[in-house]
This record gives C-alpha cells, structure tokens and sequence, in this order.
C-alpha cells in the first residue's frame, strides 16, 4: 500500500506550471491520484492527491519545495487513503444563479451542514451582466445527502435562500 499526500499549489498563473509540478512528481516516482486545478483571477490554484509507494517522502517535499523559488508557494501534508463512500447516502447537483449577495455560499453550506449533507465539489463564479455590467454570481455543487432526505425535501429546504438572495436554484440527482 502506498502513502497518500495532500499538495496544494498556488502562485501568480502563468504557463508551465501544471508541467513543472507533475516533472517532479514524476522524477520521485510519485503517482497523481486526483487534482482540482484552476486559474482564478490572475492565480493558478491547484490541489493533489498524490500517492507515493515505498520511497522516503523528504525527496519528494524537497524537490516540491524547490519550485517555491519560481513564486509558487507549495504544501504538502500526509492524507488519508480514499475517503469510503458514504452508505446510504444520494448524490445531488445543485446549481444557483443570480444577482451577487455576499453570503449566498455560506447560507447554502449552513443549510447543508444542518441536514448532515457532504460537499463533494463546489464551484463559484462572479461574471458581469452583459448589458448593465451588474456582478452575476453562479454556483455548482455536488453533495452526497441522506437517503432520508428527498430530492423534494432538500429543495424544500434550499427554497428560502433562492427567495432571500432573488437567485435561480435548481436540484437534481447526479
């Protein structure tokens, strides 16, 4: 069994930088098990699962740590193996959409905290309204609900921040 690594990078986005991570990687003999990678703003921001068989992991944070020195700032940390799925549990897309409030993603993540509800992916975005240049914020999230909890029930129960914020919400099974 190998052992797990959480990397994170992020740094001022520029190309080149997904190659350079994944060449030192590769040269430890570490494998890229899962990443989210993404530019926001003028950032790149990535975040890696990475597995390592047998091979001492100083290597591995050393040659990590020396792309620091190119204005990325790196983490690593020991992770766990693959997260067990969760029994019983359904797995939803939500997506919201409207005018920009600030505190839509947190009543959303209050809501869903409260109902025993996992995020499995959450993704955000604020464009400008092609006409008035109005901030138009939009949401996309996968969770993993209770069985308990019907699709009717969480939209039932997500209804109030649609209502409060004046945005666009919509459920489905994934």
């Amino acid at each position: 069994m190998g052992h797990f690594f959480l990397v994170t990078v992020s740094g001022p986005d520029r190309p080149g930088i997904v190659q350079q991570v994944t060449e030192v990687l590769v040269a430890h003999g570490a494998n890229l098990e899962e990443s989210r990678m993404t530019r926001l703003g003028g950032e790149f921001a990535a975040i890696m699962r990475v597995s390592l068989a047998d091979a001492p992991t100083g290597a591995l944070d050393r040659g990590l740590q020396g792309l620091a020195s190119g204005a990325l700032h790196v983490t690593t940390r020991p992770a766990t193996s693959p997260a067990p799925s969760l029994e019983g549990h359904v797995i939803y897309e939500i997506s919201l959409a409207g005018a920009d409030h600030q505190g839509i993603v947190h009543a959303v993540a209050d809501i869903l905290t409260g109902e025993g509800i996992n995020i499995d992916r959450l993704d955000t975005d604020v464009t400008n309204a092609p006409e008035t240049g109005s901030p138009l914020f939009s949401m996309e999230a996968v969770v993993q609900a209770p069985s308990s909890l019907s699709l009717r029930g969480l939209e039932e129960k997500l209804a109030d921040i649609a209502q409060r914020f004046g945005v666009d919400l919509a459920v489905r099974p994934a």
